[in-house]
């Protein structure tokens, strides 16, 4: 599990870029290309893998501890 949270952060950091022009698509200031608005959702999905992973853990620890 550690390895595929390792693997999702990598992922994150490498399509987190296409995150930050999603503000200029959703103002319609830059007509978003393909390959970026696939990049901002493997982003978002990534994002999303990566929080249930930590609160997975997060979980397992508190469930060691009680």
């Amino acid at each position: 599990m550690h390895l595929a949270a390792l693997v999702a952060l990598i992922g994150l950091i490498g399509t987190g870029s296409a995150l930050l022009q999603a503000p200029g698509w959703i103002a319609g200031d830059v007509s978003p290309r393909p390959a970026a608005v696939a990049r901002a959702s493997m982003a978002t999905m990534l994002l999303v893998y990566l929080a249930f992973g930590v609160k997975s853990f997060v979980d397992a620890r508190l469930r060691r501890k009680a």
